[in-house]
Order: C-alpha cells, then structure tokens, then sequence
C-alpha cells in the first residue's frame, strides 16, 4: 500500500531507526469505492493489538510504540527500539489480514463473521457468495489499483479432510 519503501536514503527511516514513514497510494480502494487511508492503517494496528480479538500473534506489532496519521495519506510508525521488519504495517506480506473495514465505528474491535463477509476490503477480488465450510465465489474487483485481475471469477471448493 505504501508508495515506495521506507529506506535511510529515502527519508522513510529515522536516523535512530525507531520512526518508519509511510506515503500510502492515492488510488487504492476499499471495495465499496471509499478511498484506502492512513485511518485504515491506524485502525488495523489498533485491532489487531486490542486484547479482545484473537489474532494468530502479535508478533512485530508489539514492537511498535505507536501510529501516527498526520495526513489521510501518511503514516507514522514509532518503534518501542529500531526493529528491521518494521515495515508490517503497510506491507501485503503480513501475518494478519486487514480487520473489516466496516468495523471502524468499534474502536480497534473485530465484528463477528457475519459482518466480515460483507466488509469491505481492498483485494484484486470481491466476496461473491461465501457457503461457510463449503466454498467461496470471487469476481474480479474492476477498480483495483494493480490492474483488474485477468480471471474474472474464482470459486473455491472447500474440502474437509477425514480424521482417522
């Protein structure tokens, strides 16, 4: 989501390595059209380190001190010490997925798994029809920021394994 990685030699990283900054993309969508922002980031930081949600692990995130969102499209990241995969906030190659977008009225609080498969999200496709325990059905999201995806549809067959 970031528009370039945070380096010394872009100014994206504090000389002391405890402030990462962040310049999001302006043309990344949430699903319903509403524009991607630091909010988001600020509000997924806040969920996923909410003791109340049960998430995989904290890990990375209980480094950070603090996010900061001095504009809708930069974020500012305070690490408790300098910590080299700091980056997780705005990386797509995070341990958690983004907490539902609509869920941003709860203060940090994930909503049940009725509300989060009609959430919002910013993907390369968009929940079609999910038959919990039997399949998921994906079209293409036309408005994503990487390019419309070239298979128009996924469906995804869920096969539970037999216990011996």
């Amino acid at each position: 989501m970031a528009q370039a990685v945070p380096s010394l030699a872009n100014g994206g990283i504090s000389k002391d390595g405890r402030t990462i900054t962040y310049h999001l993309r302006r043309n990344v969508r949430w699903h319903d059209g509403a524009p991607f922002t630091s909010r988001d980031v600020a509000f997924s930081f806040a969920a996923i380190m909410n003791p109340g949600n049960n998430v995989a692990n904290r890990h990375g995130y209980d480094q950070i001190a603090k996010v900061e969102t001095p504009g809708p499209y930069t974020v500012v990241v305070r690490l408790k010490r300098p910590y080299a995969p700091g980056s997780r906030p705005c990386s797509r190659r995070r341990t958690q997925p983004d907490p539902p977008r609509a869920s941003a009225g709860t203060g940090g609080k994930s909503e049940p798994l009725a509300v989060q498969r009609r959430a919002g999200r910013d993907g390369p496709y968009k929940f079609l029809r999910w038959d919990h325990g039997a399949s998921i059905e994906l079209i293409a999201n036309d408005d994503y920021y990487l390019g419309k995806p070239k298979l128009a549809r996924l469906s995804v067959r869920i096969v539970p394994t037999r216990r011996r």
